[in-house]
């Protein structure tokens, strides 16, 4: 009998109930998200008659061959969606179902079909009907989806399309660690921290990752209770008329197995390869990799210390060349503007801020002292952005050789880099005036 053939993956018709689920046993990934997305179209589109789903794996995830390891790669998410433990619950209160709580997946197979691999896959009934025939549900684009480059941005993106076409424009106001869990794709317990570093790692670069990929902006409101952040809400608005593919951004494609497994085998973080390729699209970074096994290849040359430090180079080289020929930039998108409902305190005048003699020197000191563990707290992914920026900065500036090697090493604990990267993070996060007091408790937006 043959296998029916999966319609065309276009727009995701998602039940509000799966929008704001919150893992309780291990992390979502960005990667499973998609996957799940993808896998969650296709079963839509064989009705809800059938007891399982079926399509070919490459559907879902692309460079999947019999070896071991690109097997064991796919293995792992599909286990994943096995064995995670998700409450469902709506991002809006009106609208929440009776309180729910199973795995995303409650059977999946790989199988052979005249030399194809199939993946065949069943939900848990609880949630089956509501999966696969929504009664309110967000219109997600797919095509979106598989541009967004972290797992924080895709969650973030699905709950705003709830409110795309709402006449009030904002989601239902939840207290920031309702948010916390439901962004990063962790429990709760695994994350703690506080709101300014959630907001800083998660919340800013999936609100920038949407507003210039996706068809809408993005705000986020902050309520105070006295003088601390206590809850959260996010305005929605549809851009006009304008495409939701930014200029130069890869396009859509199901992620490549086998080249994450190959960069794997590079000594590459399988988390970092994912990141890569969806920043820079899978052809950059097989390139990126042909590259690294070359320069790995070369006798008498030093060893490379961290090999995905120089696969970042490379892309980030590569993007640099494609915008010095490519057409002239289109105007970035209008910044994120943080509303602020309470009443705050005026800032202090830059022009009062300076203070005499050694005291500026003192403050400056301070200062640097602060964002420097700031920036020593990052995680990984957060501080490689910045170095990324930092290191486009240095060859806009020319004669910076010396700092740049030092970063596509990996060595930004160098006194060196160090300096110029909390200098860089201070003016990315705090604006030129960072080390003026004024700016010390005032983030830019």
């Amino acid at each position: 009998m043959a296998k029916p053939q999966p319609p065309d993956l276009g727009n995701l018709l998602k039940p509000v109930s799966a929008l704001a689920i919150v893992p309780k046993s291990s992390q979502i990934t960005r990667v499973g998200r998609q996957a799940y997305n993808a896998m969650l179209v296709l079963a839509q589109g064989q009705g809800e008659g059938a007891e399982f789903f079926e399509a070919p794996l490459s559907r879902i995830l692309t460079g999947f061959s019999a070896a071991k390891d690109t097997a064991r790669e796919v293995k792992r998410h599909l286990r994943s969606m096995m064995t995670t433990l998700v409450e469902w619950q709506s991002p809006s209160p009106a609208e929440t179902t009776p309180w729910k709580a199973c795995v995303l997946l409650a059977e999946a197979h790989l199988d052979m079909v005249n030399g194809e691999t199939w993946v065949r896959w069943a939900y848990p009934p609880t949630i089956r009907s509501e999966l696969l025939n929504p009664q309110r549900y967000a219109q997600i684009k797919m095509q979106t989806v598989a541009q967004l480059r972290t797992h924080a941005a895709v969650a973030l993106y699905e709950i705003c399309a709830r409110y795309r076409d709402n006449p009030s424009g904002v989601t239902s106001r939840q207290h920031w660690t309702w948010w916390l869990p439901v962004l990063t794709g962790a429990p709760a317990e695994s994350r703690k921290t506080e709101y300014r570093f959630f907001k800083r790692d998660y919340i800013r670069p999936a609100i920038d990752d949407i507003n210039e990929i996706s068809d809408l902006h993005i705000e986020v409101i902050e309520h105070k209770l006295g003088r601390s952040i206590d809850q959260i809400q996010f305005r929605v608005t549809k851009k006009p008329s304008t495409s939701s593919v930014a200029a130069g951004t890869p396009a859509s494609e199901p992620m490549d197995v086998g080249q994450i497994v190959r960069a794997q085998a590079l000594g590459i973080a399988s988390g970092f390869a994912e990141d890569m390729h969806f920043r820079f699209g899978i052809a950059a970074l097989r390139g990126a990799l042909d590259a690294l096994e070359k320069r790995m290849a070369l006798k008498g040359q030093a060893p490379i210390a961290d090999p995905a430090a120089y696969v970042r180079a490379v892309l980030n080289g590569t993007r640099a060349k494609k915008a010095a020929i490519g057409p002239p930039a289109q105007q970035p998108e209008a910044a994120v503007t943080v509303v602020d409902r309470s009443p705050a305190a005026p800032a202090i005048p830059v022009h009062q801020a300076n203070l005499p003699g050694d005291a500026q020197v003192a403050w400056e000191q301070q200062r640097f002292g602060q964002l420097k563990a700031e920036v020593e707290s990052l995680d990984d992914e957060p501080r490689s952005l910045y170095l990324q920026g930092l290191r486009a900065e240095l060859l806009a500036r020319g004669g910076f050789q010396s700092l740049t090697r030092r970063i596509d090493a990996g060595n930004w604990k160098s006194p060196l880099v160090l300096t110029e990267l909390v200098a860089f993070y201070g003016r990315s996060v705090y604006g030129q005036d960072w080390k003026l007091p004024a700016a010390a408790d005032s983030p830019s937006h």
